[in-house]
């Protein structure tokens, strides 16, 4: 199982190549267990790949408790640490100081793991903060400088291909979200990139955004054509200026009781964009009670008892809230089974979730 610059780069692309990677790499310096861990921008940890030594167990416990008491982060306070490979023992930290540490002693001999040696180092990125960890048992020989070198030689490759594997999966997360909503037709959408020139959309989307009353599509722009539009245009402006966070998006109500959506969205290898999207504004109790009435024949005690059962209520919780028997309650429930033909609590509910969001 060889390790070369084609095998790292076929990674990026490649899942069955990545994770067999930390395993490569492990053979390669002749250890016993390698991992990748990423600190993002906003402190979230993430083992991104392991050789498969250490039990889930373990990686979950080092995760939540231990990564910031880990030898190799807690050495990333002095930025000349950051930026190369360590011999860890010896180099950040003395033999005697990791045999007394914490990690060591409430982790690592906990679940009778026998680091000895490591090496390795914390590498900065574009997403945060990259950890390349490479160990021996107590029976091995330490790492020595040629080991170290061989590593920060390799470094730069694995934290690119890394990287890329990220953009990767940023992207295909973006186009499923582009695909749902160009499949889901009752959502109506306008892609633009951050200049408002338009990118894409359904025929749908272009004719309701123009029914916003505020928006137009101008050959290839969106522009405001009234203070609703401009309002938009400036909701847009504000989301642009959120630096980082690609999943942000805010909700606008419009005049004519529809929500747009307006989701900010990041593509590998290109600027920021937005899908402009229309939903409908959910129905009132009493629009949802008067559909009822006109397309099952409900009564209105029928329909105002659908909803409650629909929203999780009880026979004896609606008995009590209406002030009759519970007999009554299942009386009426039955003839609302019956009329909008839905065997069951579950039916009813999806029916009422229906009736409420189209």
């Amino acid at each position: 199982m060889s390790l070369t610059p084609n095998i790292i780069f076929e990674s990026a692309f490649d899942d069955e190549l990545f994770y067999e990677l930390p395993t490569r790499i492990t053979r390669a310096f002749d250890a016993r267990s390698m991992i990748f861990h990423l600190v993002s921008k906003d402190g979230d940890h993430s083992v991104t790949a392991n050789s498969g030594y250490w039990p889930k167990e373990q990686l979950e416990a080092y995760s939540k408790d231990f990564v910031d008491k880990d030898i190799l982060w807690s050495a990333r306070a002095n930025p000349q640490n950051l930026d190369r490979a360590w011999n860890i023992i010896d180099g950040l930290i003395s033999r005697e100081d990791f045999e007394k540490s914490l990690i060591v002693n409430e982790h690592y001999r906990k679940f009778g793991d026998d680091l000895t040696h490591a090496m390795g180092g914390i590498f900065n990125t574009s997403r945060g903060q990259m950890a390349i960890g490479i160990h021996r048992g107590k029976n091995s020989e330490p790492f020595s400088n040629n080991d170290v070198n061989q590593l920060n030689n390799l470094s730069p490759k694995l934290i690119n291909m890394l990287m890329t594997r990220q953009e990767i999966a940023k992207a295909k997360n973006t186009n499923l979200i582009l695909q749902k909503v160009v499949e889901d037709t009752a959502k109506p959408f306008v892609h633009t990139d951050f200049a408002n020139r338009l990118l894409n959309y359904n025929g749908i989307g272009v004719e309701r955004i123009l029914l916003i009353n505020g928006l137009k599509v101008n050959g290839k722009n969106l522009i405001a054509i009234n203070s609703e539009g401009k309002r938009i245009l400036e909701e847009i402006d504000h989301l642009k200026d959120i630096d980082g966070d690609c999943e942000k998006y805010l909700k606008l109500e419009m005049q004519l009781g529809t929500i747009l959506k307006i989701q900010k969205i990041c593509l590998a290898g290109t600027m920021p964009q937005l899908i402009l999207s229309i939903e409908d504004k959910p129905k009132s109790n009493d629009q949802i009670i008067e559909l009822l009435q006109k397309q099952y024949e409900l009564t209105s005690r029928e329909a105002h008892i659908a909803i409650l059962i629909a929203d999780g209520k009880t026979i004896n919780e609606v008995a009590a809230e209406r002030n009759v028997s519970k007999n009554t309650i299942k009386s009426q429930l039955n003839q609302v089974y019956f009329k909008t033909n839905c065997p069951k609590q579950s039916k009813l509910a999806g029916l009422i979730k229906e009736i409420r969001l189209y």
